[in-house]
């Protein structure tokens, strides 16, 4: 696998903060035709750099407002957790995870429809190899910044 330029680490960084860019617009940030954009794009993606991309569902309707949850992950240290982390890529209802260095190791913060949902995700974590506590929290209050 080659290593990553300077128009590679830019490309990335542009489709993480707006992944509908089109080829167009992104070939006018860095210089390049937008042909070359698409085969970079195209390269980032079968290499791994670019796991894919997501739609995630508005909420118009006010009776049917997400279900904000936190999820702790206690995982056995002597695993990787490689395969933990891959999962999360499953999840389209993910809208942040964090590793923690102390008490927990993975905090995913996540917008849910049902509360069935929520009890499929718990166990699916619950099921993998090297989890070893899933804990569900529902905040009573969050302040987002936009």
């Amino acid at each position: 696998m080659r290593p990553l330029d300077t128009h590679d680490r830019t490309l990335i960084d542009l489709l993480t903060r707006d992944a509908r860019l089109s080829t167009a617009e992104l070939a006018g940030y860095l210089g390049e035709t937008p042909e070359n954009v698409l085969d970079r794009i195209t390269t980032l993606t079968t290499s791994g750099h670019i796991a894919g991309y997501r739609a995630v569902r508005g909420f118009p309707d006010p009776d049917r407002q997400p279900i904000t949850v936190l999820m702790f992950i206690e995982r056995n240290q002597a695993l990787s957790g490689k395969d933990v982390l891959r999962s999360l890529r499953t999840l389209p209802e993910l809208v942040s995870s964090d590793v923690a260095d102390t008490g927990f190791d993975l905090l995913l913060r996540l917008r849910v429809e049902t509360e069935a949902r929520i009890a499929e995700i718990e166990a699916f974590f619950d099921q993998q190899v090297g989890v070893t506590k899933v804990t569900v929290v529902r905040p009573v209050s969050s302040v987002e910044k936009h």
